[in-house]
């Protein structure tokens, strides 16, 4: 199962204007910057686990604010989506 891949195409669904096929020059340049946002994602969650710990309250703070951040970027995309 390909977890990034089913992301991305609910994200093509949800943020790239229709018409937007993967051939375009929009479609390819946004799957790259995805990709390298989630590779930046795997990153940091393995920094994280890196000593074989349970997660502190450090940690639990660190994912609440990605999540957090998260929310809020998809929320912004998808009110300029709908102005669209």
């Amino acid at each position: 199962m390909k977890v990034i891949a089913a992301s991305w195409q609910e994200y093509v669904a949800k943020v790239l204007p229709a018409g937007v096929g993967p051939d375009s020059v929009q479609y390819q340049e946004t799957r790259q910057a995805f990709y390298a946002g989630a590779t930046v994602m795997l990153a940091e969650q393995l920094k994280l686990m890196q000593d074989d710990h349970a997660p502190t309250p450090a940690d639990v703070k660190v994912m609440e604010g990605i999540a957090e951040e998260l929310r809020e970027f998809v929320d912004v995309l998808t009110k300029e989506r709908e102005t669209q």
